[in-house]
């Protein structure tokens, strides 16, 4: 069964009963899925684990074990020290100025 608005899926109840919001192939019996565009921009090094933030609020956004996605490089989060430092998994390139999105799921 699905549930749709505006064109777009929104819900799923598989045959096995695993329920499903904002995800076609729910894996346990409730899963939401949702992708957060972050407030501010990111900078962080190449090589680098420390992201600095401008006009970001990581302490409200995000927790540890979050993973966020920026200038197409994910990045798990280890800390996050305040609302404009946080410190994650090294960045392969270096992320200048650029947005980023959480991709959050909760099983």
């Amino acid at each position: 069964i699905t549930f749709s608005t505006n064109g777009f899926e929104r819900m799923r109840i598989l045959s096995n009963g695993n329920i499903g919001v904002g995800t076609t192939t729910p894996t346990s019996n409730f899963q939401v899925t949702q992708s957060t565009t972050g407030d501010g921009t990111i900078s962080i090094a190449a090589g680098g684990t420390t992201v600095t933030g401008v006009q970001t609020k990581f302490l409200n956004t995000f927790k540890v074990g979050d993973t966020i996605t920026s200038a197409g490089q994910t990045l798990a989060i280890s800390a996050i020290a305040s609302d404009t430092s946080m410190t994650t998994s090294a960045a392969g390139a270096a992320i200048s100025g650029a947005s980023y999105t959480l991709a959050a799921e909760l099983v």
